[in-house]
């Protein structure tokens, strides 16, 4: 198997194989690509980037041609959500229901998966990620002309996750972070178990000033909304094990730098590896979060059953009398027919009766829903503003508050420290009548001589 490792301008190929609680990387090669969208710009660089993988492949006499890749990108979107208990078709319906009112998601232009977190009788808690169909299409059009099957494409810190947790020996930590060049992954871990996971579009490309981090404001941003999320999941632990692992050998500055200001009950390991990712691919089919954008096709061949149907027909036919068995068969078929034909046409009428009753009863039914909507738009704001106030916690305050038509909810505000924001975070994310909350932004601001955390809060009211 290929385990290929897709970064903005570069490929990381290599052998990958796995025995028992072993995996191998070989045959490790780098290869530059266009930088960017190159699919958006014509033919000539997509058809570079085959020639440049086949040049590879025939240089390094590799034959496999199960692909496993690994990408990084600010198009990926990535959730954590919960459903009630119900069949995996069923859930996948609702997931697209979701996507489809509160993201504006098309299945013309965009690919959805999903990964089951948890379950038991009540519900089920997923990880949804969605990506530009684009971006998959032009992938698996390059391997199939270069006559390779792309089994896998998922994020590179699900892969690293995945050979973390699969190598760590029953040994979880609390949490895993991942801080890639385009993205930070943020993955929670509970009773040995992912709980949740958070995407961050900010990556090491957006620093601007790495030999200097401490006045890059953007760094500084990104570790204050790190340091909030990890103080919210984990504010009931004491000691805290952290595993951070990138795949870039800038990482390494920008983790050590973040550690830093990391309160002293956390214990962080940071991995040196680069290639955790690249191993994890030896996993795609490990059932540890598996968030894979190719869904399986399974074609079946219709000459090869037709055929196959009648050659068991004409060995029948070598055995037994089968003309006359079929005979009386037809005849006694035919008088069920005209038997069924006749209590058909008894209860025509009863049938177009209850129709039109069903159809009048649908019709009431939707009119009670538009009556129910048009309440609940109005009320529901009015019931969350009451609420709000026990809320929001004493050394925090607010000077925004917008409900949309769509009931989507944003909140701005300031806050005398960092564990004011995450308090009020976690007291609206366990009121039942918020969805989806999430903090959007903290900054770092001087206030008349003092610092104070200006935030901005996302969510839907339900």
């Amino acid at each position: 198997m290929i385990g290929i490792q897709w970064l903005n301008g570069k490929l990381r190929i290599a052998r990958i194989s796995k025995k028992g609680k072993k995996v191998e990387l070989r045959d490790y090669i780098e290869v530059e690509i266009p930088t960017g969208d190159f699919w958006n710009r014509g033919l000539e660089e997509v058809n570079l980037v085959k020639e440049r993988i086949e040049k590879v492949f025939r240089e390094n006499k590799i034959k496999d041609k199960e692909i496993v890749m690994l990408f990084e990108s600010k198009d990926i979107s990535l959730r954590t959500s919960e459903y009630p208990y119900m069949s995996i078709k069923e859930l996948e319906m609702a997931i697209l229901d979701d996507l489809e009112e509160y993201q504006a998601f098309d299945e013309n232009y965009s690919l959805f998966t999903f990964s089951m977190l948890d379950q038991d009788k009540s519900k089920i808690r997923t990880t949804v990620a969605t990506i530009p169909k684009v971006i998959v299409n032009t992938w698996e059009s390059i391997f199939k002309n270069l006559g390779c099957k792309l089994v896998s494409f998922e994020p590179s810190f699900v892969s690293g996750t995945r050979y973390i947790l699969w190598s760590g020996k029953n040994k979880y930590p609390n949490g895993i972070i991942f801080i890639g060049n385009e993205t930070t992954d943020l993955v929670f871990i509970k009773e040995k178990k992912i709980n949740s996971i958070i995407n961050l579009s900010v990556g090491i490309n957006d620093f601007y000033n790495l030999d200097e981090l401490s006045f890059d404001t953007t760094f500084l941003s990104w570790q204050e909304e790190l340091i909030t999320y990890l103080n919210s999941a984990f504010y009931e632990l004491g000691d805290k094990n952290i595993v951070i692992f990138g795949e870039d050998e800038r990482y390494f500055k920008v983790a050590e730098n973040f550690v830093k200001n990391l309160s002293l009950d956390y214990k962080v390991d940071i991995i040196e590896n680069l290639n955790i990712s690249l191993l994890g691919t030896a996993l795609y089919d490990v059932n540890i979060l598996r968030i894979n954008f190719i869904k399986e096709r399974i074609l079946i061949d219709r000459e090869l059953i037709i055929r196959s149907l009648i050659s068991f027909l004409l060995a029948l036919s070598l055995i037994f009398p089968i003309n006359f068995y079929f005979d009386l068969k037809i005849r006694d078929l035919d008088r069920k027919i005209n038997y069924l034909q006749s209590e058909i046409l008894k209860y025509n009428d009863q049938i177009s009766n209850l129709r039109k009753e069903v159809d009048n009863q649908n019709a009431m039914v939707q009119i009670l829903e538009k009556w129910l909507e048009e309440r609940s738009a109005v009320s529901l704001p009015f019931i969350f503003l009451s609420d709000l106030r026990y809320f929001i916690p004493k050394n925090v305050w607010l000077t925004a508050l917008d409900i949309g038509i769509d009931k989507k909810l944003i909140i701005e505000g300031y806050s005398l420290d960092t564990e004011g924001v995450a308090d009020f975070l976690l007291a609206l994310s366990r009121y039942e009548r918020i969805k989806s909350i999430k903090l959007e932004s903290a900054i770092l601001e001087i206030m008349e001589n003092k610092e104070v955390q200006k935030f901005r809060v996302v969510g839907y009211i339900k």
